[in-house]
């Protein structure tokens, strides 16, 4: 591998910092976590920096809907040439491929690959020999109507094309939309109400739970846009981590 150069001055210290939850080396990896900490930032980072120290294709990245990946391609690398993250480095991308040019000399090289899990089947039968993870973004829908059937399969669908017999290592992002989903219920997580709930074959991060973050939650309650949605269910669910469309009316708060 080689060495990369990273500008680390303009990365907030207080957001979210993705390295304990990839620590448990599971198949899947979720983070639920507040909106704006950082989540999608910090993970694209490190695959890059990965990528980019092998030179080689290391991470695909799904979203649910054409019609979100074709925004999310639009903007994918601005925030590393927003920040300056790889100073050395230009980034484009070209039809579904990700590439990094050295601003040195010009070699240019794919990192990753970008999907939607609608699509999944038009990977099958191509190779992706040297991918060490495999992303899903915005996993949860926060209208409360599924606009991807059986995504679990297209997920699992997805994890056998791309690493076949090698270990997988899916890393999955979303919001506290609701934790009725199959991919929990799957897995028999029904409860995350704590930094890492585990079991052999999955971790689930949630950040709500760190005390590390509270000082990014209390920034953004004081913000402009927290006094605006304080006291309302959005607010409980942007800042607050709660979990968007489920039902805690007839819950007994008393019971732990």
């Amino acid at each position: 591998m080689i060495d990369v150069k990273v500008n680390w001055k303009n990365i907030k210290k207080d957001r979210y910092r993705v390295k304990e939850l990839l620590s448990y080396k599971r198949s899947i990896s979720l983070v639920v976590g507040e909106r704006r900490v950082g989540k999608t930032f910090e993970i694209l980072l490190c695959l890059i920096l990965d990528a980019l120290k092998r030179e080689e294709l290391t991470f695909t990245w799904w979203r649910l809907t054409k019609l979100e990946l074709d925004m999310c391609k639009a903007e994918f690398f601005s925030d590393m040439t927003a920040f300056n993250v790889f100073p050395e480095y230009s980034f484009k991308i070209v039809g579904n491929y990700g590439y990094a040019t050295k601003v040195k000399d010009g070699y240019s090289f794919p990192i990753c690959f970008l999907g939607y899990l609608k699509n999944h089947q038009a990977i099958k039968g191509t190779p992706f020999p040297k991918v060490r993870y495999n992303v899903v973004d915005e996993w949860f829908e926060e209208s409360g109507k599924t606009k991807v059937r059986k995504k679990l399969t297209m997920l699992h669908s997805i994890n056998y094309t791309i690493f076949e017999l090698r270990p997988v290592r899916a890393i999955i992002i979303g919001n506290a939309v609701t934790i009725d989903d199959p991919l929990l219920k799957a897995y028999n997580i029904t409860n995350i109400d704590r930094p890492f709930t585990k079991n052999s074959n999955i971790v689930v991060e949630n950040t709500d739970k760190e005390e590390r973050y509270l000082a990014f939650k209390k920034q953004a309650k004081e913000s402009s846009f927290g006094k605006l949605v304080e006291g309302t269910e959005y607010g409980d669910y942007a800042l607050n981590n709660k979990f968007l469309l489920d039902d805690y009316s007839r819950i007994d708060p008393t019971i732990k």
